[in-house]
């Protein structure tokens, strides 16, 4: 009898010692993997957040017809070191000395009048080789649109919301680790009488950091 008690003391035994064994090394394989896995979820976390760069396009056009302040802040994201988009939003200062006049097409003289235009926009640049980019932008923005009124002699407007599609070339100097800074000329593929814009062609500085 003492003989069968004392080796089912010995299978007990055993059963515990191999769990703690098991349970040990498992603990300890964990140990190794977990800081490994957890260095690597932070590595790509902050790849993914130095590719992020914000900052803005401004610009200012002063001219006997019309004076525009334009301010552009935006957010973008670079997916290689060539090819960097984003989104934004757009607001402008416009001081309009001109109104459309629907009988003639032509564009009358009139008293200054103010005019404010904002509005969301998409944008991608392409650096082409070191120190020129390509780039296009596109918006939607809201304004006054100034008609003249032969009859009354006086202007009146409309509220509209109007598409804006910029093609974009310019010069980029690198700024720091992977900031840049753009000088460029901007062409409106969809200018018309309408247009927010006061000409097609618009000169925009832009920065990036």
């Amino acid at each position: 009898m003492k003989k069968w008690i004392l080796l089912l003391l010995l299978a007990l035994f055993t059963g515990v010692v191999n769990a703690q064994v098991q349970e040990r090394f498992k603990t300890k394989k964990g140990k190794e993997t977990a800081p490994v896995e957890k260095e690597e979820a932070e590595k790509k976390k902050a790849d993914w957040v130095d590719n992020i760069l914000v900052g803005g396009n401004f610009s200012l056009n002063f001219s006997n017809t019309n004076t525009y302040i334009y301010l552009a802040p935006q957010v973008g994201y670079k997916f290689s070191d060539e090819f960097i988009a984003g989104v934004g939003f757009n607001y402008q200062y416009a001081k309009l000395r001109q109104a459309y006049d629907l009988n003639t097409g032509r564009m009358v003289k009139i008293d200054g009048v103010d005019n404010q235009v904002y509005g969301p926009k998409v944008f991608a640049n392409y650096f082409v080789f070191e120190g020129v980019y390509l780039g296009v932008q596109g918006e939607v923005l809201n304004h006054d649109v100034y008609y003249y009124n032969p009859t009354t002699g006086r202007p009146y407007s409309n509220n509209e919301w109007t598409p804006v599609l910029f093609l974009e070339v310019g010069y980029s100097q690198e700024m720091g680790s992977k900031g840049v800074i753009q000088v460029g000329i901007r062409y409106n593929v969809l200018d018309d009488f309408d247009s927010p814009y006061s000409t097609a062609f618009y000169p925009v500085i832009g920065i990036m950091f």
